[in-house]
């Protein structure tokens, strides 16, 4: 018996320049699914003999894949991202064109993530365990880009993104006078959580 399987494709998150990596990883699981990834690798075919069918077949094909491939990118863009990709002829130069602009060596990636590591904030209720994940994997997306972020920048900038409800222990860490490290302030912030819920 076979089994058919779908696609979510509202899984794919709208790229929005600084999400490019997780973006066109899914992108290529949505264009594999629709068997159409080749176009990003591969260019028009030019039938050698105009009047061979096979290989004006091959062109053709591979025209449409092209398009629907483009406009499978497209459409997973944010508004204001489209026009700048949208002119390019082929999946090939628009994969080329996003790599340049977002890819993790760029101007544009390295400030986009410097923005969000200085400006992500936990809100009230959230759980300082998902926060402190996504704090992390900031910092190891700009140590990736060759821009490091220190373990005191880490620390410093985790304690500042922190809610109101936090200042009691953001006080009390920053006046301690012992180091705090990002090997213990998991630690120590994961049990100050659990105590807050005990005194609620």
């Amino acid at each position: 018996m076979t089994i058919k399987t779908s696609f979510d494709s509202n899984r794919i998150e709208i790229l929005n320049g600084i999400n490019f990596q997780s973006w066109k990883r899914r992108i290529k699981y949505l264009l594999t699914y629709e068997r159409t990834l080749y176009t990003l690798s591969t260019t028009k075919p030019i039938p050698i003999n105009k009047k061979d069918n096979e290989e004006i077949k091959t062109k053709d094909n591979w025209e449409v894949d092209d398009s629907l491939t483009k406009t499978s990118m497209l459409h997973h863009m944010k508004d204001n991202i489209i026009p700048l990709f949208e002119d390019k002829e082929t999946t090939k130069e628009l994969m080329v064109a996003l790599e340049a602009k977002y890819g993790p060596r760029s101007d544009t990636h390295v400030q986009l993530l410097l923005d969000k590591f200085n400006s992500t904030r936990m809100s009230e209720g959230d759980y300082i365990g998902d926060h402190i994940n996504t704090m992390e994997l900031l910092a190891k997306e700009l140590g990736d880009t060759d821009n490091p972020v220190s373990d005191k920048m880490q620390v410093t900038t985790i304690l500042n993104s922190l809610p109101p409800s936090w200042d009691h222990i953001v006080t009390t860490l920053t006046h301690s006078g012992k180091e705090v490290t990002m090997i213990s302030l998991p630690v120590l912030l994961v049990l100050e959580e659990g105590r807050m819920k005990m005194k609620v």
